[in-house]
């Protein structure tokens, strides 16, 4: 969509932001708005089905789940912190300013609890690459993790599954349930807590505290 996007603006002499905005107007869905619609936002109304299809798959494996949940809710919490404190630190070993530095911080977590994220690290400016970071290691996490837990043999759905979504979210699941549909409860366990624990992580003062050390405040 994008490469089709750019190519189309330098034809029509529009640009690529132009024809994005075509693309995705953000204009609410709907008979009387239809006409208003790009394809994009006719595409983003299939997402809530999408999400809601999850839970059905998460409540088939309820038993399992329920067997596991201190496995499966420590791991989410050692991820969650795991994939922040790491990426704060890795920021200040490179050098990045801390702002972008807490704009990276909540790259493994959806884009939508992300933000708030990023937010409650102090630099609500920097939403935007917080974005670009979620689709790049969504994009990175989607290309390798299958390759990654087949190398160190990690075999079990559970363990497949949250390790997938836990750290590349979204695509991460998508490129893993394509071929292994028995790990789509736990992605999409995952998927969701991950980013629940880590908003509620980095809302723990001592937490927060901590983050901004690594990073920097100013």
């Amino acid at each position: 969509s994008n490469v089709a996007a750019a190519a189309l603006g330098a034809l029509t002499g529009d640009g690529w932001m132009k024809m994005l905005s075509l693309y995705r107007t953000g204009v609410p869905f709907g008979l009387e708005t239809i006409s208003g619609l790009g394809a994009g936002d006719i595409l983003m109304t299939f997402l809530g089905s999408v999400i809601l299809s999850f839970a059905f798959k998460v409540y088939g494996a309820r038993k399992i789940i329920a067997r596991h949940a201190v496995e499966i809710f420590g791991c989410l919490v050692s991820t969650s912190l795991f994939a922040m404190f790491s990426t704060a630190l890795a920021g200040k070993a490179l050098g990045l300013s801390s702002a972008l530095s807490a704009a990276l911080v909540p790259r493994s977590v959806t884009v939508a609890l992300a933000i708030p994220v990023t937010t409650l690290l102090g630099h609500p400016e920097m939403v935007s690459v917080t974005a670009v970071g979620v689709v790049l290691t969504g994009l990175i996490g989607s290309s390798l993790a299958v390759s990654i837990l087949n190398k160190v043999g990690a075999k079990d759905p559970i363990t497949r599954g949250l390790a997938t979504a836990a750290s590349a979210h979204g695509l991460g699941t998508a490129a893993l349930v394509g071929g292994e549909p028995n790990a789509l409860p736990y992605c999409a366990l995952a998927y969701a807590l991950s980013g629940i624990i880590s908003s509620v992580l980095v809302a723990v003062p001592f937490i927060q505290a901590a983050l901004l050390a690594i990073i920097g405040t100013a």
